[in-house]
C-alpha cells in the first residue's frame, strides 16, 4: 500500500534530519533534536520510527539500496571493486554518522538480513577482482567493510566537500595497502 504523500514528506524529512542530527551530536543524539529538525510531531515521528533502532535501520536501509542500485547498474559483470569501494567512501562521507550507525547495526542479532545484503553487494566484485589479479587473494569482504570502518573514521571534516576529500585519501591509501589494482578505462 502507497502512503500519503506528505507521509512520504514526513518520513523522508525525518531520515534526512536524523542523518545531520547523529552527524552533530552522536548516534544516541536524544530523538527530540530529530524531531524538531525535520519539523514534524511527536506522534508523527513515532509513527515512522518507534525508536531509534528503527531510525538507525532506515539510515542503514538508504546506505544499502544506493550500494545494491550501483551494483545491479552493470548486467553480465560486477562492478568495479575500486568504483564500489570509491561509492561506499562517498556513501560514508556524505553522513559522518553512517559509519557509526552500521557499528550498532552489527551488533544487533537481529540485523543479519542487512549484514547479508552488504556481502552480495561486494562479492561478486570481490571474485572479479580476484579472478582478474586486481586484488590481492588474501582480501576478504570483512577486510572490505574494515577498510569502509577505517574511510567513514578518517571522513570527520566539517563540510561534506573536505569529508569527500578525506574519504578519497583515505580510500587511495587504503587500495594502494589492500593491492587492488584500478583498471584503465577501454578505449
Amino acid at each position: 500500500m502507497r502512503q500519503r504523500s506528505d507521509a512520504e514528506e514526513n518520513r523522508t524529512a525525518l531520515i534526512a534530519a536524523a542523518s545531520d542530527v547523529f552527524a552533530e551530536s552522536g548516534v544516541d543524539a536524544p530523538l527530540d533534536l530529530v524531531r524538531m529538525r525535520a519539523s514534524v510531531g511527536r506522534a508523527t515521528m513515532y509513527r515512522h520510527f518507534p525508536d531509534r533502532r528503527s531510525l538507525h535501520l532506515a539510515l542503514v536501509e538508504l546506505s544499502l539500496s544506493r550500494l545494491e542500485a550501483f551494483g545491479g547498474r552493470h548486467p553480465g559483470r560486477p562492478p568495479e571493486l575500486s568504483d564500489l569501494l570509491r561509492l561506499a567512501a562517498l556513501e560514508s562521507a556524505s553522513s559522518p554518522a553512517l559509519h557509526a550507525v552500521w557499528d550498532k547495526v552489527r551488533l544487533d542479532p537481529d540485523a543479519a538480513y542487512f549484514i547479508d545484503r552488504l556481502n552480495n553487494v561486494f562479492i561478486a566484485p570481490l571474485e572479479q577482482a580476484h579472478q582478474d589479479g586486481r586484488a590481492t587473494a588474501w582480501l576478504t569482504v570483512e577486510d572490505i567493510f574494515l577498510a569502509v570502518r577505517m574511510i567513514g573514521a578518517a571522513s570527520r571534516g566539517i563540510t561534506l566537500h573536505s569529508r569527500q576529500i578525506e574519504a578519497e585519501r583515505a580510500l587511495s591509501i587504503l587500495i594502494e595497502g589492500l593491492g587492488i589494482e584500478i583498471p584503465v578505462p577501454l578505449e
